[in-house]
Parts: structure tokens; sequence; C-alpha cells
């Protein structure tokens, strides 16, 4: 069984995932909220535009939902930030 901790750096050496230093980005303001995270618009620093970022969380629905659809090679994980 993989840990969602070696997922996400599985995903991110793939480059499926965006990864970047949460430092990055300042002027965060909540745009919305649903049953797989948080969208929060922030700017970047360094790419000197404003983006959006999801903040991805689980909680025991989305648990279940992630083990059927993955076949159980994920386990819980309070956040994964990625850019949209």
């Amino acid at each position: 069984m993989t840990s969602i901790n070696e997922w996400i750096d599985r995903k991110i050496k793939d480059q499926d995932i965006n990864f970047f230093k949460f430092d990055e980005f300042i002027n965060f303001e909540k745009v919305g909220e649903g049953a797989f995270g948080v969208v929060n618009c922030a700017d970047w620093r360094s790419g000197k535009i404003k983006i959006a970022l999801k903040v991805l969380t689980t909680n025991a629905a989305n648990t279940q939902f992630n083990d059927k659809s993955r076949g159980g090679d994920m386990e819980s994980s309070s956040m994964l930030c990625n850019m949209l």
C-alpha cells in the first residue's frame, strides 16, 4: 500500500502535480469551498500574476472515494496544495 506522501512525491516527480513552496504566494482570499477542498485566490510572487490555489482536504467521504477509485492505494491526508 502506498502512503499519501509517497503518492504525492511520485506525482511531483512525474510532473503530474506542480509543486510550489507555500511562501511563494501572498494576499490569499478564499473564493470557494466544496467537498474536496478550498479554493483561494493569491498573488504569485515570482510569476507576478494572480492565480487560483486549491487546497485539497480529505474527510471520511473522500477517503472512501479515494480508496475505491484508486484501488485502495492512498491513505488519509490533511491537505495538498496544487496550482490550478
